[in-house]
This record gives C-alpha cells, sequence and structure tokens, in this order.
C-alpha cells in the first residue's frame, strides 16, 4: 500500500513543470527512462504487448506549448489606451512568457496517443494501458463532511421519511455529478470498473472511491473546486 505522503511526494514532482526536451521520435522507452531520473518508474510491459505495443514505438507530440511574443516585439500601449476596456483596446499588453507544462500533463497527453496512461501505486509511475488503468481499483477516501453538512443539523430538517434521508439525499448529489462530470463510462451504473461507496464515521462523512490515479486526480480537483473558499455547493 502506498501512504498518503508518498502519494504526494510523486505528485508534488510530477506537477513540476517539464523540463524534457522530447524530439518527434520520442519512444515509450526513452520516456520511461527520462522520467525514471525523477520518479520510480515501471512500465506494464505485458499489458502494452497485449496492445501490439513495442516499447520502440515512436510517440507523437501531444502537448502543443504557445509561447506569446517577446515584449520587445509588442508596442507598449500608451496612457489613453490603458484607460479603456482590455478588449477594445488597440494594442494588448504583452503577458510574461508561458512556462513549459507540468511534466504530469506533458507525458499523460503524450501517452495517450497510444492509449496508454499513469498509474501512481506503491510510490512508483507504472506505464500501462488505457484499459488496464480502468481497471486498476486504486481506492482513495475523501472527507466531504463540508458538502455534506452536520449530522445532528441534516437530522432535525428531515421529515417522517426517515432521519438520514436528507444526508443520503446530499451524498447522491455529489456521486451523481462525480459520475456525470468525470469520465461517465469509467462507472459501474454505466457498465465500467470504478465505484463510489458514501460512508459515515462517527461524525464524518467519506466518499470511498475505486478508480484510476488520473480519474482520482480529476475528481480532487472537482472536489476541491466545490470547497473552495468555504462555501457549500450543496
Amino acid at each position: 500500500m502506498m501512504t498518503p505522503p508518498q502519494e504526494a511526494q510523486v505528485l508534488a514532482l510530477l506537477n513540476q513543470p517539464t523540463s524534457f526536451a522530447w524530439e518527434s521520435d520520442l519512444t515509450i522507452a526513452t520516456l520511461a527512462h527520462d522520467l525514471g531520473s525523477v520518479v520510480p518508474v515501471v512500465i506494464d510491459t505485458r499489458s502494452l504487448e497485449e496492445l501490439g505495443i513495442d516499447l520502440n514505438e515512436q510517440i507523437q507530440n501531444g502537448t502543443q506549448i504557445w509561447r506569446p511574443q517577446s515584449a520587445v516585439e509588442i508596442n507598449a500601449p500608451d496612457a489613453s489606451d490603458l484607460a479603456r476596456p482590455w478588449w477594445t483596446r488597440s494594442v494588448q499588453i504583452p503577458n510574461p512568457a508561458f512556462g513549459s507544462p507540468s511534466l504530469l500533463v506533458d507525458i499523460t497527453e503524450r501517452l495517450r496517443t497510444l492509449d496508454l496512461e499513469v498509474l501512481i501505486r506503491h510510490g512508483r509511475v507504472i506505464i500501462t494501458t488505457s484499459e488496464t488503468a480502468e481497471e486498476a481499483e486504486i481506492v482513495r477516501l475523501y472527507d466531504v463532511t463540508p458538502l455534506i453538512g452536520d449530522a445532528d443539523k441534516v437530522e432535525s430538517n428531515v421529515t417522517s421519511h426517515g432521519p438520514w434521508q436528507r444526508q443520503d439525499h446530499r451524498y447522491d448529489q455529489i456521486v451523481d455529478t462525480i459520475e456525470t462530470m468525470v469520465r461517465p463510462s469509467m462507472w459501474a451504473r454505466l457498465g465500467g470498473e470504478s465505484e463510489i461507496s458514501p460512508i459515515t464515521i462517527r461524525d464524518r462523512h467519506w466518499l470511498a472511491i475505486s478508480t484510476s490515479t488520473l480519474v482520482h486526480l480529476e475528481i480532487q480537483r472537482l472536489l476541491d473546486r466545490f470547497n473552495q473558499d468555504g462555501s457549500r455547493r450543496y
């Protein structure tokens, strides 16, 4: 099993800007070798072989990096132009140079061109097929107490249909939103492998979710948005 600190450490390394100047002749083996200088990497050769994918197969460039013109190439706006709304200015203010995408985004977009994906398990990055990743069943717990609300408060507002009806309804809203917004075809109710199980322990409300690494990251971003600024979305 991988502890939360181990997972956080791997993700922190993967979320750094990519520093690799990979060319168009990049292969799976080269990508794994280079990535191995940052984090431990394992290639799921068995799953790749089942799809007939060779480690020396070239990966298309799935990430296009756009860099704006430098400030030298753009005329600076005068004071009268700056006073106008930005969308009506005759000259746009140059933006600071855009950096590279994160390493995770870079490798994810590249591997996707071959229907490959990464998993984070046991402190390692595993390069495997998208099909295998969907069956990985990596379980994470998400504390959704701020979204569900206090159990005592919920009980005081319910009808005669049962003391947990409104709480269950709020669970349903969160689960439905996740299954609708995050890769709908992956969830069990549509025949997929991923599952969500709500659970209440003492005064805390949790979602136990079994799915792939990349889907977990999408779910985390979605729940973070719901929790943004401490405001409740449900």
